[in-house]
């Protein structure tokens, strides 16, 4: 799914879709049992989608690029809620991963490095509310 929701210009390397998925595993790993249960039972519904949405008799995993990003428009659109429910589940999780890659911010125009002062600023700002909360506790 990864691979059709963000391929642009330029196909996605195995390497970087190896790497996603361990970033994913990493992500749900901590997650409560019925947590990853539910989004094993939402992959395998995607899975086997393609005939209800593109009408053909084959598992997700087996399609062409282009037969996916079908499918993937096609659910976009949908009015049938577990369908649109299920890709909007994973398009979310996904989209969080991929757009946390340094090369894929950098590609957004996304400043890196320069974002240190917007954090600095923040640690700024907790550690004033922290010294009026130990200023309300005393008074």
């Amino acid at each position: 799914m990864a691979e059709a929701l963000f391929t642009n210009d330029e196909p996605l390397t195995a390497k970087r879709l190896d790497d996603f998925v361990i970033e994913i595993d990493r992500l749900i790993s901590p997650a409560s049992k019925t947590l990853r249960w539910g989004l094993m039972r939402l992959l395998e519904l995607l899975n086997c989608i393609p005939i209800f949405v593109i009408g053909k008799l084959s598992l997700y995993e087996n399609l062409s690029l282009e037969d996916r990003l079908k499918v993937l428009q096609r659910l976009e659109r949908s009015q049938f809620p577990p369908f649109l429910l299920s890709f909007v589940a994973y398009k979310t999780l996904l989209s969080l991963v991929y757009f946390e890659d340094e090369q894929e911010l950098t590609k957004l125009g996304y400043p890196g490095p320069a974002r240190e002062r917007y954090k600095r600023s923040l640690r700024l700002l907790e550690g004033t509310r922290e010294k009026d909360h130990a200023h309300e506790a005393t008074t």
